[in-house]
């Protein structure tokens, strides 16, 4: 089983991968997730074609949860909030902005959210990923502390 992981190009940025996280972020997460005994895939979309279709495939990942941040696309067309509302696992919304500087959230809330993490710069998706953890049964398996879900 996997927890999976779609970000959204920034159009700037759209030839460096993972480019905003810290150094150390992603590698964390994915010891974290494989200590919790899953896997955590990771996918970079540049267009709103490659969001849908990853979203629309993610049982080929056998995804229990997903680790979505749409970046300003949040905000945009009625395509997204239709794909989310047809998904079958939750998922979390996670922004790697800062306080202050936040984008959009994906607003009202569509599908099975669970929550949006905003406002932590990439340690966002350190605190999605415990969510996502506790959520899935794992909260003991690398999860010290609990997060209210």
């Amino acid at each position: 089983m996997s927890i999976v992981m779609i970000r959204m190009s920034e159009p700037q940025a759209a030839t460096q991968y993972d480019a905003s996280l810290l150094p150390g972020i992603l590698e964390a997460l994915h010891a974290r997730a494989a200590r919790a005994g899953r896997t955590l895939c990771r996918y970079q979309c540049a267009d709103e074609r490659e969001l849908l279709d990853r979203l629309a495939h993610l049982a080929d990942d056998r995804a229990e949860i997903v680790l979505l941040d749409p970046g300003a696309y949040s905000q945009s067309k009625a395509s997204l909030r239709d794909a989310l509302a047809r998904l079958k696992v939750p998922y979390i919304e996670v922004h790697d902005d800062f306080v202050g500087q936040q984008e959009p959230v994906i607003a009202p809330p569509v599908g099975p959210m669970l929550a949006v993490v905003n406002g932590y710069g990439a340690q966002s998706y350190t605190a999605a990923l415990s969510i996502a953890l506790e959520n899935i049964g794992c909260a003991e398996c690398e999860n010290n502390y609990h997060v209210g879900t």
